[in-house]
């Protein structure tokens, strides 16, 4: 089923989002809920930076579909890092 983007940022607010797949077109996003569930949205290209930060945020994985094999580059998703620096 399909969600609208302010469906997505209330499910960010509430912590229920597990992963989220951006298309290799970065248009489209699967995103699966804490419950397994799938849902999918369509997003402008300048929602993709704010959204990444908010995803960042609440550490919620997300990866890019491999446009070539239909499936999650590497299998590999982003989990925000902690780097301490002394600059």
């Amino acid at each position: 089923s399909k969600w609208t983007l302010t469906e997505l940022y209330e499910a960010l607010d509430d912590n229920v989002l597990e992963k989220v797949i951006f298309s290799p077109s970065g248009r489209t996003l699967r995103i699966i809920n804490d419950d397994g569930f799938t849902k999918t949205v369509n997003i402008f290209p300048t929602d993709i930076e704010i959204l990444e930060k908010k995803l960042l945020a609440k550490n919620v994985l997300f990866a890019i579909e491999d446009e070539q094999q239909n499936s999650v580059v590497g299998q590999l998703f982003c989990k925000p890092t902690v780097i301490l620096s002394n600059a």
